[in-house]
């Protein structure tokens, strides 16, 4: 993708396939998978998924992972996980760990942390059920 001389540079998009609706089945829209390389006697690759910093008159790009609503039924998860160590007996063993920072502040607070899980409504009632937990 092109750099932007003035103005804003090129963008990238991914966009999977879409089901048309019809014949009374259930159809799914088409996936996006992103996988790193398998080494046989290492490390495997990494993935990195990173905004640059901003110019001198703006602010840093933001990333969201987000799932769609959902017309019936639950919408989609979001997962963030590390993954397993399988080797028993060796001397480096343990998981990954995960880690939720937010940045220093030059001037100014910095940002927070924030984990919240949503309402349930029921919908006989139109009252609270029971939301999510933490």
């Amino acid at each position: 993708v092109g750099d932007g001389l003035s103005g804003v540079g090129g963008d990238i998009s991914l966009s999977a396939g879409r089901a048309m609706a019809g014949g009374g089945e259930p159809h799914s829209g088409g996936s996006i998978s992103l996988t790193t390389g398998i080494s046989q006697g290492s490390t495997s690759g990494k993935i990195t998924l990173s905004t640059t910093d901003s110019g001198a008159l703006g602010v840093s790009g933001s990333i969201s992972l987000t799932s769609g609503t959902s017309v019936y039924g639950p919408s989609g998860s979001v997962t963030v996980s590390t993954g397993a160590e399988s080797t028993v007996g060796d001397s480096v063993g343990g998981s990954g760990s995960l880690t939720l920072t937010t940045g220093s502040a030059a001037d100014g607070a910095t940002g927070s942390v924030t984990l919240s899980a949503g309402d349930g409504v029921n919908p006989a009632s139109g009252g609270l059920a029971n939301g999510g937990s933490l």
